[in-house]
């Protein structure tokens, strides 16, 4: 499970980054253009590894096979409710949500950006690449979103209502 966090986290953060990068490309003022480099991409994808490599060490502590009684079969569940609050609140809020929205926003921002290169001093075959890179981000954006969203929003309601159910 902690691999697959760290994977799962660190796919939506290089789309996200990708998008934000895509924006700066087609971005019109020159100041937002010096941002899109390989250079800053690299750090930035080696930060948020890290992030999200440490991120996923409590999941290796708090989660835990739990034997039931009733049926004699083995769980892995979480047994700290701090960590449990953390992953309705930080995690999943976090990953299905934020992410996914700064990604439709930043994708439908370089969307109209590139659909308003032609007033640029470009070549015209590097505006019509940047055009039809743009519309692939934007349409993995729009479809990831519709991957992502529905689970983040059913998981964090299902915990919230778990959560506020609970007499303790």
């Amino acid at each position: 499970n902690s691999l697959a966090t760290v994977f799962s986290s660190g796919s939506m953060t290089c789309l996200c980054l990708a998008v934000i990068d895509q924006y700066f490309a087609t971005c019109p003022h020159v100041h937002w253009q010096k941002w899109c480099n390989i250079k800053l991409a690299h750090r930035l994808t080696a930060i948020f590894t890290i992030v999200w490599i440490l991120q996923g060490i409590p999941y290796v502590v708090f989660y835990n096979h739990i034997i039931s009684s009733s049926t004699n079969t083995t769980a892995c569940e979480i047994t700290n409710e701090k960590f449990s609050e953390y992953l309705v609140y930080g995690y999943y809020f976090t990953i299905s949500n934020v992410l996914t929205f700064i990604s439709i926003i930043f994708g439908f921002m370089a969307y109209y950006n590139a659909r308003h290169l032609s007033h640029r001093a470009v070549p015209l075959i590097r505006r019509e690449l940047d055009k039809q890179l743009t519309v692939m981000v934007l349409v993995q954006v729009l479809i990831n979103s519709c991957a992502v969203l529905p689970f983040g929003i059913t998981y964090m309601v299902k915990k919230l209502t778990a959560i506020s159910s609970d007499p303790v």
